[in-house]
C-alpha cells in the first residue's frame, strides 16, 4: 500500500492524437492498466493514441507500433524490499494464483525485479501461462529467473528468451517448479546466470512433480552457465521431444538433437513481424532439422512452415 506521503506508485503514460504526453497515476496496477486499455480501445475507433514509456520509479505501461502489428510491452520495476520470497515478484507481470496468462505476438522486455524472482513474468501457484510467438528479452532478476519463473503450467511456442539475467542462481531464461512445461519451436540465446547453474532453463521441485518438455527448439548455454538443469531430485524431470539443437550435453538429449551444437543464430533484430527475433542463416544446424512430423503452422514472425525441405529449429523459420 502506498504511503500518504509517497505518490501512487503506477502511472499510465501516453501521448494523444496531437502528440502531447499525458499521464495520469493510480493506487493499484489494475487501475493503471484500465486506463491504458481505454486508450487503446480510442486507437481502435480510429483515434490516434500512442502511449510512451517515459521513465519512472515505479511502473510505465507503453504500447508500441511495429509495421501494422500493434502489441503492449510492460517496461516496470519491481521494488519490494526484503529478502526473496517465492510469494513476490514480477518486474513486467504477476500471474496471480490460479490465473491464465495468454501473451501472444507480444514482447515482455527491459523490466527489473529488484529483490525478487522473475524479471519479466512471475506465474504464481497454479496458474497457466501461454507464451505465443513473444519474445521476452532484457529482463533483470536480482534473485532467480530472469525472464520467467513460472509455478504452474507453461506453454512457449513459436517465442525468443533472449538477454534475461538470473543474477544469484539458476535461470536465466526460465526457472520452473510445481507443474509441466512444455516449450516448442522457441529460441533461447544469450540468457546470463552464475557459472555452473542454467541460463536457459531451470527444472527443479521442493516436492510436487515438475517436468519440461522441449521438441525443435534452440538452447544455448552461456558464460559458463548450462542451457538446461535440474535440482531437487527425482520430481524433477527434462523430457526431450527431439530435434533441438543444444550448445552443451544438457537438456538430456536423444538420438535426434544435435548436442554441443552451435545454432549460429544472428543477434536480436527486427526480422519482420511484431516482435525481434534471432535469425538463422543458410548452412545453420537449425535449419531444416525439426520435427520430421508436424511442426507449427508459422513461425514466431507468422511465417508459413516449412520453407525448405523440412521446418527449422527454433522460433524463426529461414525463407529462401
Amino acid at each position: 500500500d502506498p504511503r500518504p506521503d509517497r505518490p501512487a506508485p503506477w502511472r499510465a503514460r501516453y501521448r494523444g492524437p496531437a502528440g502531447r504526453q499525458q499521464s495520469t497515476s493510480f493506487d493499484r496496477t489494475i487501475a493503471a492498466e484500465r486506463c491504458l486499455r481505454a486508450e487503446l480501445a480510442k486507437l481502435d475507433r480510429g483515434q490516434r493514441v500512442a502511449p510512451d514509456h517515459g521513465s519512472n520509479e515505479w511502473a510505465d505501461y507503453s504500447r508500441q507500433d511495429i509495421g501494422d502489428r500493434p502489441h503492449l510491452t510492460a517496461r516496470t520495476i519491481e521494488t519490494a524490499a526484503g529478502p526473496a520470497s517465492f510469494d513476490l515478484g514480477g518486474g513486467g507481470i504477476y500471474n496471480g494464483a490460479g490465473a491464465t496468462l495468454n501473451l501472444m505476438d507480444s514482447t515482455v522486455s527491459d523490466n527489473t525485479s529488484v529483490n525478487q524472482p522473475g524479471g519479466g513474468i512471475y506465474g504464481f501457484f497454479n496458474t497457466t501461462i501461454n507464451i505465443t510467438r513473444s519474445t521476452v528479452s532484457g529482463n533483470l532478476s536480482g534473485d532467480v529467473a530472469g525472464g520467467l519463473r513460472s509455478l504452474g503450467n507453461s506453454t512457449v511456442v513459436d517465442s525468443t528468451f533472449s538477454g534475461n539475467t538470473s543474477t544469484v542462481w539458476h535461470g536465466g531464461g526460465i526457472f520452473h517448479t510445481d507443474g509441466q512445461l512444455t516449450v516448442t519451436h522457441s529460441t533461447f540465446s544469450g540468457n546470463i546466470a552464475p557459472a555452473g547453474t542454467a541460463s536457459g532453463i531451470l527444472v527443479a521441485t521442493f516436492g510436487a512433480p515438475a517436468n519440461m518438455t522441449l521438441t525443435s527448439s534452440v538452447m544455448e548455454g552461456n558464460g559458463g552457465a548450462f542451457a538446461c538443469a535440474i535440482e531437487g531430485g527425482g520430481a524433477a524431470t527434462i523430457t526431450s521431444g527431439g530435434w533441438n539443437v543444444i550448445s552443451d550435453g544438457s537438456c538430456n538429449p536423444i538420438g535426434s538433437d544435435q548436442s554441443f551444437t552451435d545454432a549460429l543464430l544472428g543477434p536480436l533484430a527486427d526480422n519482420g513481424g511484431p516482435t525481434l527475433t534471432h535469425a538463422i542463416s543458410a548452412g545453420s544446424p537449425a535449419e531444416d532439422a525439426a520435427d520430421a512430423g508436424p511442426c507449427t503452422a508459422t513461425d514466431q514472425r507468422g511465417v508459413a512452415r516449412p520453407q525448405g525441405a523440412g521446418c527449422d529449429v527454433g522460433s524463426f523459420e529461414l525463407e529462401p
